[in-house]
């Protein structure tokens, strides 16, 4: 069976940030720049960032450690087992950790979040416009593990994440579906998750394990008006934080 990863992008629009504001892990590097500007917040996330990145390498490690006996390829992707399934538990949950940890940074409630709630992120941080390539794997078609996430059935339209949920909750009739493509998708979505609250830069560590292994083939980019320009700060040269008003409970 071969599998195509390809989708076709679409636009999708988002407020424009106040003057001297930023909204919380949510990053606009200006025109798709990697370096500048940078999510003001970053500074303050240090902690958050170096947890992120240490999960995702961790992931990252097992990953590669799977495809040393299977080799990823289009004919391989539907490849299923033991370490694959664990290996997409893991980064599905950790990828339900940044976007828990993006809601609730601006003003949700931790309580009983859901797809529902998680799919707001979608337009906010143009997930869908992310497509990751891998290094070690050229031949494979760069994915974007967010295409066609929609809130009509937000956990439908996610397939990698709808098979963590068959294979993590009723193994013995879905073991089936904790296949090679599900996890590609899922490790990705935690560098993709990275890359949107702290700049691609960041999310990748510059030379860290996970640039030499993930590669960003697209990225959104931001107007002018959208950005963080760096002359966009009060008179004391600091920013200030405010919540995405789309994210917050009403």
């Amino acid at each position: 069976m071969v599998y195509s990863w390809r989708t076709r992008d679409r636009a999708v629009s988002s407020p424009r940030s106040p003057a001297s504001s930023h909204y919380r892990r949510i990053a606009r590097p200006l025109n798709g720049s990697f370096a500048h500007p940078k999510n003001p917040g970053a500074g303050e996330e240090r902690d958050t960032i170096a947890v992120g990145a240490g999960q995702a390498r961790a992931l990252t490690h097992h990953l590669d450690r799977i495809c040393q006996t299977v080799h990823p390829h289009t004919e391989t992707l539907g490849v299923y087992g033991h370490e694959i399934r664990n290996l997409l538990i893991l980064a599905a949950t950790e990828v339900e950790a940044h976007w828990r940890g993006v809601l609730v940074a601006n003003g949700r409630s931790g309580q009983k979040l859901n797809t529902n709630d998680y799919v707001r992120l979608l337009p906010v941080m143009r997930l869908d416009q992310y497509a990751v390539g891998f290094r070690p794997y050229p031949w494979l078609t760069p994915i974007r593990p967010f295409a066609g996430w929609n809130s009509q059935d937000p956990t439908k339209t996610l397939p990698w994440y709808d098979a963590y949920n068959r294979v993590k909750h009723d193994r013995e009739t879905q073991f089936s579906d904790a296949r090679l493509e599900h996890t590609f998708n899922a490790v990705a979505a935690c560098v993709i998750m990275l890359a949107a609250q702290h700049t691609p830069s960041i999310g990748l560590g510059g030379h860290s394990d996970l640039s030499s292994f993930f590669q960003f083939a697209e990225t959104p980019e931001w107007t002018p008006e959208q950005s963080y320009a760096s002359i966009s700060h009060d008179q004391d040269g600091r920013w200030v934080p405010v919540d995405h008003p789309a994210l917050v409970r009403k």
